[in-house]
């Protein structure tokens, strides 16, 4: 998991060689990157110059107090006499060969010594310098190297995991004690002002503030949740930079994707002295050097083999050397998870981002599954004859063409004996009545009367004892209304009145509920139809004696 996060991290900062030709083909950008890594120096150096042997002791004096502490130095040795050696009693982290002098032109660096130092953020801190202006602004910087103070959120364990990534890529200090958590929210509370807002967002460019929050939220970011993280200045209260990451149920990847977009985010364009002056050589060695980390990249991700670095690879190198194969490792993951899904939604997400992908077959095989049982189901005609239309030569195209041709027979069958009905009434409709419209109307009537009656006038009863009961429940005004009863009678006769409030709204019930039960009878009588029949007309009659009695004929019409 550590190689995994390392690479995620600066997927593009792999790519230090042991010797180099022409410095054009070292990246500055590659070197401020690297995990751990704060300044980087760059130092004109000859074995003739007397002022650059001179300030070797100051430069190495600089390694050892600020080395351990993310400081670099790379020499770049011009117009060295004999070969390309490494000084005496002196360890850089780097020498670059300058035999023509070609980077001592490109940069304007021609008067020795000449010094340049950067921050890990691309900003150019000395420029043209000493060794003396190097090592006051290391002072500086270190004296004001950017603290973060790290926010708990809801989740203990994202919060040890984004602490632990910002400590192991040490690019600013995550305020570990108490007293340092204190005094930095002191300093916000003291910060908070008119000029204090969150929503504000810092100048582009400008170093991390001396003292930063790190807020860590999830928050819905289109369709899916994302994992946020936002720096904030704590003296001004505006925002430094963000990274997000898609939640997706890893949540070491999610915090090493967040954190790594959170530091590309802060990482600016790294300021270079004598930009816009590259010669047709140097900018063949330019993009020597892009090929060779394209190289390196594409087999630092064979090895992670993971579907992020992938994805991290191809937006560093969109065109580079193992494009097809990524956007294969990419297909083969999203393939996998669309088998362990198995839905009709996963399957549409895998094809609509890999259309043309390996596994477009079997994507295509569970969509004619789908259909199939769709039209199974309903078994119709238009259904079946759909289904066909998207999947001809579908795993169910057989029992398709079967089942069109059965349906379509059962439906000229139908047909068929529709007809025959016709024709038995001569092409007439038949008729129909309604035998029991009187008797439905009579108990439509009786069903309106009971339910109205009834209701209206328990109802009107109800309230008239109801009204009652609250005259003798109240005994001023019940002592006017029955003169010669005690005190006591007054409630026997308020219960008396409630006791027959409650039976006459209990038949108010009854009579509305019967009443509505006999009105549905009767609109249910009203609606029922049976065939009218036919008139029979009596056309002959013939009486004739025989051997055995008599003889009748009768004949009759329709």
């Amino acid at each position: 998991m550590k190689k995994i996060v390392v690479f995620l991290l600066f997927l593009t900062v792999f790519f230090s060689v042991s010797a180099w030709d022409e410095f054009n083909q070292y990246s500055i950008a590659d070197e401020l990157r690297k995990p751990g890594v704060k300044l980087v120096a760059v130092d004109f150096y000859a074995t003739w110059c007397e002022p650059c042997n001179a300030a070797i002791p100051k430069w190495k004096k600089l390694q050892e107090k600020y080395g351990d502490k993310g400081f670099k130095l790379i020499v770049v040795s011009v117009q060295s006499e004999g070969s390309c050696s490494q000084p005496p009693q002196w360890n850089p982290d780097k020498i670059v060969c300058d035999y023509d002098g070609d980077i001592a032109d490109a940069w304007h660096a021609n008067d020795l010594p000449q010094a340049f130092l950067w921050s890990w953020q691309g900003n150019l801190l000395v420029a043209h310098g000493g060794v003396d202006n190097v090592a006051a602004a290391i002072e500086k910087y270190f004296r004001n190297i950017p603290r973060v103070y790290i926010e708990e959120g809801e989740d203990e364990d994202i919060y040890k995991m984004v602490r632990s990534e910002l400590i192991k890529n040490s690019k600013i200090e995550v305020v570990a004690s108490d007293e340092e958590r204190e005094a930095l929210a002191e300093l916000r509370r003291k910060s908070t002002n008119l000029n204090y807002d969150t929503r504000l967002q810092c100048k582009l460019g400008e170093e991390v503030s001396a003292n930063s929050r790190l807020v860590i939220s999830t928050q819905r970011r289109g369709k899916k949740d994302a994992l946020v993280l936002e720096l904030f200045s704590v003296e001004k209260g505006c925002l430094t930079a963000s990274g997000t990451a898609t939640i997706r149920g890893n949540p070491e990847q999610e915090v090493a994707e967040a954190v790594y977009n959170l530091l590309k985010n802060l990482l600016g364009d790294v300021k270079m002295p004598g930009e816009g002056g590259q010669t047709a050589k140097s900018k063949k060695a330019a993009a020597q050097s892009s090929n060779f980390q394209d190289a390196l990249a594409c087999e630092q991700a064979r090895k992670e083999s993971s579907d992020f670095v992938w994805k991290a690879y191809l937006k560093s190198f969109p065109t580079g050397e193992c494009v097809d194969e990524a956007k294969d490792e990419l297909d083969k993951t999203a393939c996998k998870a669309a088998e362990k899904e198995n839905s009709i939604d996963g399957w549409k997400a895998y094809l609509k981002e890999y259309p043309n992908g390996k596994c477009k077959a079997e994507a295509n095989t569970v969509f004619d599954k789908a259909a199939c049982k769709k039209a199974e189901q309903k078994n119709s005609i238009d259904g079946w004859e759909r289904y066909l239309e998207k999947f001809p030569r579908g795993k169910c195209a057989a029992q398709a063409g079967s089942a069109i041709k059965k349906l379509e027979a059962e439906k000229s069958e139908k047909a068929k004996k529709a007809k025959k009905a016709v024709k038995k009434t001569d092409g007439k409709p038949v008729e129909t009545y309604r035998p029991y419209k009187t008797a439905g109307i009579s108990l439509i009537v009786a069903g309106a009367v009971v339910t109205v009656a009834g209701v209206a006038g328990f109802h009107v009863a109800s309230d008239k004892e109801y009204n009652k009961y609250k005259k003798y429940t109240n005994y001023d005004t019940a002592a006017g209304y029955v003169n010669d009863l005690e005190k006591s009678d007054y409630v026997e006769k308020a219960n008396e009145c409630r006791k027959s409030s409650n039976t006459l709204r209990a038949l108010e019930i009854t009579s509305g509920v019967i009443g509505g039960a006999v009105l549905v009878t009767g609109i249910a009588l009203i609606a029922i139809k049976k065939e009218k029949p036919q008139n029979i007309a009596l056309t002959n009659l013939s009486v004739a004696p025989s051997k055995e009695g008599f003889y009748a004929s009768l004949g009759f019409e329709f």
